[in-house]
C-alpha cells in the first residue's frame, strides 16, 4: 500500500530556519517536500526592550511566547544572567513553541490542548483569573494584539516585547514561477495571513489561475479566509498540529476531479426506416438528375473551403489573444525584471558609497593607528628619561638628609622609593643603578638606631619635675625614735648617755667640699639655669650637635650633685636619667651615596646618546 503523500509535491512556505520538521514529516509520508520561504526572520537591530524585561523577568507571574522564533530570539538574552527565574510561568500558544522551550530546559510549559492560537491561550484555566498579575508577551515587531486586549480586559498588566522582525524575501516571485513552469506541486503549505497574501501578490496575474487551482494548506481559518479571500482553495486541518495537517491534504489531494465536458453534440443513431414502395419519380427529382455532379462536387468543395477559413479565422484570432496575453505576461515579466535590476542597481550604488566610506574610515584609522604608533615610540624614548629624572631626584633627597639633616631614615625612605621605581622596569641597563642603590639601603638599615624622640620625651619630663626637686639646705637631721615608756632596766641611763655623745660627734669627708649654703632667694636662679640647660639640651639634641649635648647635661648633673639633695627618690631618678642621656651616642658615621649617584650619571649618559641616535637615525 502506497503512503499517503506518495509521489506529491508538496511546497513548504516556512521560514528555512522552522521548516526541517515538516518537511521531514512529508518526507515520511512519501511526498517530495520543496521549500519556498515567503518570510525572514530577523533579529532586531536594538532589542533594548528584550533586554529590560530579561532584568525585570523575575517581577513578571507569566511569560507568553507566541512562536518558536520568540522562544529562539528572546531566550539567549533572558537566560544570559541565569537559569529560569522560579515563580514565572512560560505559556507556549502551540506545540511548536513549547517544544522549543523544553529543549532550552524549561520543563514546566502551559500549553493549549486543541486550538493552537491566542482563543486557545486566553482559554487555559490559569489565564482566568490574572487581575493586576504582569504578564510578558514575546512576539514579532507588530503582532496581533489579541491576545493582549484579552489579558488587558481580564485586569492583567500586559507588556509586549519585539523579539525579531519579519520581512518579505524579494526573490519570491521568480522562484515562484521556476515552482510552477516546470512540473507543478501538488499543494502549498501556508502558516499565517502575511505569508498568503505574499505567495499571491508573487504570482501577479499570469500565475493567478494557475496557482488559485492548487490546493494550499493552511493551521488557522484565518490564514484560511485570506486564502480564499484571494481566491485560492484553502484545505484547513482543525487541531493537530502538521501531522494532521498533512493528512488532510492528502485527503484532499484523493478526491478526483469532476467529469470535464468537451462541446460535442452526441447525435441519437438512425432508426432504420420501414420498407417504401417504389413511386414514380416526380419533377425534383429529374432536376437533381439533370444537375452536373462536376459542379455539385465544386460546391462541396467551396463549402468546406468557406468553414476551413472560418475555423482558420477563429484559430488566428485565438492565436492572437494568446499572443496578446503572453505579449502582456512577457511585458509584466520585462517590468519586473526592470524593477529588479533598478533595485540591484542602486543596491550596487549604495554598496559602492559604503566601500568608499569604509575605504575613507580605513584609511583614518590606519592615520590614527600610525600616529598612536609614533607617540607610542616617542613615549618609550622618553619614560626612561622621567623614570631616571624621578631616581635621581629621589637620591638627590636621600643625600641631603644625609648631609644636612644627619637623618638616615628620611634618607632610607628616599632611597626605598627609588628602588621600588626601578622595581617596575625590566630593562637590564638599570640593573647596575638597582644593585647600587640596593647596597645603600643594606648600609643605612644596618646603623645604629638613635632614638632622638624617646631622649626629647625624657627631656621633657625632666623639665617638668626641676621645680619640684629639693634642695641639700633645706634637708632636716632625723629625730631619733621616742622610746616606749617602760620601766627603766638597769643599763639603760647608760644607753641615754651614749646617745647624747654621739649627737655631738659629726664625721664629715675633706675630699668632698660641703655645698655652699644658698639664701632662699638663689634657689630660683639655680633652677632656671637648669632649664636653660636642658633647653639647650633638647635643641642640640635635634640638631644632632652631640658635644654641647653633653656639656648641658653635664652642668645639669653637676648642679643636681651639687645643690640638691641626693638623697631625695626625685634627685636620684633624674641622676640616673642623666646618666643614661649621657651614655647615649648622637653622631653615627653616615654613609655617603657616591655609587648610586655614579651609577645614575652613567645611565643618564647613555640616555642621552640613544635619544640623539633616535633624533638623528
Amino acid at each position: 500500500m502506497n503512503p499517503p503523500l506518495h509521489h506529491r509535491r508538496i511546497v513548504v512556505t516556512r521560514p528555512a530556519a522552522q521548516a526541517s520538521a515538516l518537511m521531514q514529516s512529508i518526507r515520511e509520508l512519501g511526498g517530495e517536500p520543496l521549500l519556498l520561504p515567503l518570510l525572514v526572520i530577523e533579529p532586531l537591530p536594538d532589542p533594548h526592550q528584550l533586554r529590560q524585561a530579561a532584568e525585570t523577568l523575575s517581577t513578571a507571574r507569566f511569560a507568553i511566547f507566541v512562536s518558536p522564533n520568540a522562544v529562539e530570539q528572546a531566550l539567549p538574552l533572558l537566560l544570559a544572567h541565569g537559569s529560569w527565574p522560579e515563580g514565572v510561568q512560560a505559556v507556549a500558544i502551540g506545540p511548536g513553541t513549547a517544544h522549543a522551550l523544553q529543549q532550552a530546559h524549561i520543563t514546566d510549559v502551559l500549553c493549549p490542548r486543541q486550538q493552537y492560537d491566542s482563543q486557545g491561550v486566553l482559554a487555559l484555566p490559569e489565564l482566568q483569573s490574572v487581575d493586576g498579575q504582569r504578564i510578558l508577551i514575546f512576539r514579532g515587531e507588530d503582532g496581533k494584539a489579541e491576545l493582549g486586549d484579552g489579558l488587558q480586559a481580564r485586569g492583567a498588566q500586559v507588556e509586549y516585547i519585539p523579539c525579531y522582525r519579519r520581512l518579505l524575501p524579494q526573490d519570491t516571485a521568480q522562484h515562484l514561477a521556476d515552482l510552477l513552469s516546470s512540473d507543478p506541486p501538488d499543494a502549498f503549505i501556508v502558516t499565517s495571513s502575511e505569508a498568503a497574501r505574499h505567495l499571491f501578490s508573487s504570482a501577479g496575474e499570469s500565475l493567478l489561475k494557475q496557482l488559485q487551482s492548487i490546493p494550499i494548506g493552511v493551521t488557522h481559518p484565518q490564514i484560511g479566509d485570506t486564502v480564499r479571500a484571494h481566491g485560492g482553495s484553502a484545505v484547513e486541518a482543525g487541531s493537530g498540529g502538521d501531522l494532521a495537517l498533512l493528512k488532510a491534504l492528502s485527503a484532499a489531494l484523493d478526491v478526483p476531479p469532476p467529469p470535464v465536458t468537451t462541446g460535442r453534440t452526441v447525435m441519437p443513431e438512425p432508426t432504420p426506416a420501414s420498407p417504401v414502395q417504389p413511386q414514380r419519380p416526380g419533377l425534383g427529382e429529374r432536376l437533381v438528375e439533370r444537375i452536373n455532379p462536376t459542379l455539385l462536387v465544386a460546391l462541396v468543395a467551396l463549402g468546406i473551403l468557406i468553414w476551413q477559413w472560418r475555423d482558420n479565422s477563429l484559430q488566428l484570432s485565438q492565436l492572437r489573444s494568446e499572443v496578446g496575453l503572453r505579449l502582456a505576461e512577457t511585458g509584466a515579466f520585462q517590468k519586473q525584471s526592470r524593477d529588479l535590476i533598478e533595485r540591484i542597481e542602486r543596491a550596487r550604488i549604495e554598496e559602492r558609497s559604503r566601500l568608499v566610506t569604509l575605504e575613507t574610515r580605513m584609511a583614518e584609522s590606519q592615520s590614527q593607528q600610525a600616529t598612536l604608533a609614533a607617540l607610542y615610540q616617542n613615549l618609550n624614548q622618553h619614560r626612561d628619561s622621567l623614570l631616571l629624572a624621578e631616581v635621581e631626584q629621589l637620591l638627590m633627597a636621600a643625600s641631603q638628609q644625609l648631609q644636612i639633616a644627619n637623618d638616615p631614615r628620611a634618607a632610607l625612605v628616599a632611597l626605598e622609593g627609588a628602588q621600588s621605581r626601578l622595581a617596575l622596569e625590566d630593562n637590564p641597563k638599570f640593573l647596575p643603578l638597582r644593585q647600587s642603590v640596593g647596597k645603600d639601603i643594606a648600609t643605612l638599615k644596618t646603623l645604629p638606631n638613635v632614638d632622638t624622640v624617646n631622649l626629647t620625651m625624657r627631656l621633657d619630663a625632666m623639665l617638668a619635675v626641676v621645680d619640684n626637686l629639693p634642695f641639700s639646705i633645706d634637708s632636716r637631721p632625723q629625730q631619733a625614735p621616742k622610746l616606749p615608756n617602760v620601766k627603766e632596766e638597769p643599763d639603760s641611763l647608760s644607753k641615754e648617755i651614749w646617745g647624747e655623745i654621739k649627737q655631738l660627734i659629726r664625721i664629715r669627708r675633706i675630699d668632698k667640699p660641703d655645698a655652699p649654703l644658698l639664701p632662699a632667694e638663689q634657689t630660683y636662679f639655680v633652677r632656671e639655669n637648669m632649664k636653660l640647660r636642658l633647653l639647650s639640651a633638647r635643641t642640640a639634641l635635634q640638631q644632632r650637635d652631640e658635644n654641647v649635648f653633653r656639656t648641658d647635661l653635664q652642668a645639669v648633673r653637676q648642679s643636681l650633685q651639687g645643690f640638691f639633695d641626693t638623697q631625695s627618690m626625685d634627685v636620684k631618678q633624674s641622676l640616673t636619667q642623666l646618666n643614661q642621656m649621657l651614655a647615649t651616642p648622637l653622631q653615627v658615621k653616615l654613609p655617603d651615596l657616591t655609587a648610586s649617584l655614579s651609577a645614575l650619571g652613567s645611565l643618564k649618559t647613555l640616555q642621552e646618546q640613544e635619544l640623539t641616535a633616535g633624533a638623528h637615525p
